[in-house]
Parts: structure tokens; sequence; C-alpha cells
């Protein structure tokens, strides 16, 4: 079965360059489909109105936010237009064309103002549920005042603001990755470019052999458990230590059901993300598989190297950031 296209979400705070991005994705990334923050499968409000274009948006807080419940009505035909432009976004994915949305919902989540919606970003943030998801978004993230060089519409505080939303917007199921915008363009999209390769390996190498389980979801994962052989998925289970007598009669129903082939039932997920995946191939010998869990720090990983018959034989920790790699270091000496 050929592998979908991704669909990819390029959020950022005004002037971080996501249209300039969008569009060199869209010649580099051939064949791909651009969209312009929703699928326009239902005309702009405005024109429902009889009213013109008003052209580019050169100062998106001039006008006051609307009454709530017009914002509320605004808002669930904004959800219906993504809902029917999934139909259309789905149609180029599996015709292999990569889907590249600019801005997209969570843009309104994240400045509801722009958009004069006169709603607080919690509601906003929990209708999104009801959005479909992006497999990727791309955050692209630069301090206010290389934003201010490159556009003065928003002040620095308010710049401040999003760019922050944006680095902790979390959107369940979908990967995450921050790029930085203070490189030239072409560096940039080097970037995103690698982001999205990133991701396609990932979901590539879930593929392979019998794969892995995500869970407690498969599109937003804490732990990568493998589905086969049996004695690996149950061994793989070990992963996880529980604390809580609850915790505990979960692992066990867990192990007993990989005991029993029940793994194999699971839904198929993607592998684990790259970064871990790419120090724990040297440590590996043939036909060799482990079990990945996500730790409590970023960019930290815990793995259970398992060997062909799916007997445990060592613990790897992987740290990807500096400090990560400096915490494992200390512990290395002591």
């Amino acid at each position: 079965m050929s592998q979908r296209a991704p669909a990819v979400l390029i959020g950022g705070p005004d002037g971080a360059g996501k249209s300039a991005v969008a569009g060199a994705l869209a010649e580099d990334l051939r064949p791909a489909v651009r969209f312009h923050w929703r699928p326009g499968v239902l005309p702009h409000p405005r024109a429902l109105a009889g009213r013109a274009d008003d052209g580019p948006i050169t100062n998106p807080h001039a006008l006051p936010p609307r009454a709530p419940l017009v914002s509320l009505l605004r808002l669930a035909y904004f959800v219906l237009d993504y809902w029917l432009g999934e139909t259309r976004m789905r149609r180029h994915r599996k015709a292999g064309r990569v889907v590249i949305l600019e801005r997209g919902y969570w843009d309104m989540v994240v400045d509801p103002r722009r958009y004069r919606l006169g709603l607080p970003p919690a509601l906003i943030r929990r209708i999104g549920r009801l959005v479909p998801r992006p497999d990727l978004l791309l955050i692209l993230d630069a301090p206010a005042g290389v934003l201010l060089q490159r556009k003065q519409e928003l002040p620095s505080e308010e710049l401040d603001r999003q760019r922050n939303m944006w680095r902790t917007l979390e959107i369940p199921g979908t990967q995450k990755v921050i790029v930085d915008a203070c490189q030239p363009l072409d560096r940039v999209v080097a970037g995103a470019k690698a982001a999205i390769s990133g991701y396609l390996d990932q979901v590539a190498a879930g593929r392979i052999g019998r794969g892995w389980a995500g869970l407690p979801t498969r599109r937003a994962p804490r732990f990568w458990l493998p589905r086969a052989p049996r004695r690996a998925a149950a061994s793989g289970v070990a992963i996880y230590q529980p604390v809580t007598l609850k915790g505990r009669l979960g692992w066990e129903l867990a192990r007993v059901g990989a005991s029993a082939g029940g793994s194999r039932l699971l839904p198929r997920g993607s592998a684990p993300p790259r970064e871990a995946r790419e120090p724990l191939a040297s440590l590996l010998p043939p036909r060799a598989t482990y079990a990945v869990m996500r730790a409590n720090h970023p960019g930290r990983w815990v793995a259970l190297l398992l060997r062909e018959g799916g007997a445990p034989y060592a613990i790897a920790k992987v740290a990807t950031t500096p400090g990560g790699r400096e915490a494992l270091a200390r512990e290395g000496r002591a």
C-alpha cells in the first residue's frame, strides 16, 4: 500500500515568514497543494453579505471583536468549512500530494482578535478538537525584534504573546517541530523540509515488519511497544514500571494480553521518533527490536532493547538537547 502524503500546517506569529515558506515548499515538494488559513469550500462570510473583499490585512487588530453569539456562529461556519474541506484534502493526499496549510484553524486560538472573535481562546481551543488535524505542525519562531523588522502591523508585546502561544501549542495527535525563522529563507525552508522528511521516515519505519503500537493513542503516543513476536511484545511492556496498585493491575493485564498475541490486534502506529531511533541503531544485533518511552523532560527517551527472540538485554537512555546530554553524562559519571 502506498504511503499517504502528509498534511502540514505552518504556524507562527506575524512576520515569521509563513507565506514565503509555504510557497517555497509548494514548489519544492511537487506534487503539493497549498491552502491559506482554511480550505475555502464555503465562501467568506463577507461574500455572503454581498460585500467586496477588503484585500490584504494590514492592521489585523484595527476593528473590535464581534459579539459572542455572532462570533460563535462565525466559528461554527469556519469549522464546517474545515470538515467539508477535509474530503478535498484527503483526495489530494491519497494522490500523493503534500497538503500545505498556512495558519489553519489554530491561528484563531493564538490570535482571535485577527478574526474578530469575541470568544475566549480556551473555548476556541476546545472546539478545535472537532476540526480535522494535520499530521505535522511547523512553527516558525523568531524573537519579536526580528519579526518587527519584517512587519510593523503589531506591537512587540503582542508578537511576544503570539510567539509564546505558538511555542506551547499542542494539537492532539499532531507532531510539532519548531523551526528557527531568524535564518535566511533557504535555510528555513531546508529546516522545514527536513522536518517533513523526518515525519515521513518515522511513518515508513513503522511499517517495517510488525512495527510498533503507539500508546495511549496511536496519534499521540508516549510509549512505542513492538507488536510482535509475542515475547518481544510482552517484554516491551516492562518499559513502564507502575507505582500504584491501579497501574500495576493495568500493567499485568497488558503483559498477559501481549503474551497471548493481543498486541497484533493493536493498530500499527508510526515508529519511535527518528532522534530516538538513530542513536539506538549501533546497539542492536540483527533482527533485534526495542520498546521506547518518552521521558518527562523534552528531548529525553528511554529504550528497552530486545533480542530477536524477545528477551530484554539492555536499557538505553537517549537525550537530544545539550542540557539532556549533560544530565546523562553526569549520570554516567556517577
